[in-house]
């Protein structure tokens, strides 16, 4: 699971139809990121998911989905990811680790 986290810019760790999904991955996609800078992993189709979800709640102190990371280390979950769109945190982030 810890080579997952090595996605150099941008990675979405999800369940695949979950509302909060649709906003964080709305919210990522409305930054004009670079191509090829943003993963999203689809965890609930995977047979280890609650595996998955004790990792990513020992690394955030949360299990729920989207958990997003953002140059190797975790940004926020949706509402997080949601939220700071408008108010440049988010791309502050993804400039950071030049992913815009």
């Amino acid at each position: 699971m810890e080579r997952r986290l090595n996605f150099d810019r941008a990675e979405v760790e999800c369940a695949s139809n979950v509302l909060p999904r649709r906003l964080a991955k709305a919210t990522l996609e409305a930054q004009n990121l670079k191509a090829g800078v943003l993963e999203y992993i689809n965890i609930d189709e995977r047979p280890d998911f609650q595996q998955i979800k004790d990792y990513l709640k020992s690394l955030t102190g949360a299990g729920s989905t989207p958990r997003v990371f953002i140059g190797q280390k975790f940004f926020g979950g949706g509402d997080d990811t949601v939220a700071a769109g408008p108010d440049g945190k988010l791309a502050a982030r993804l400039i950071e680790v030049e992913a815009i």
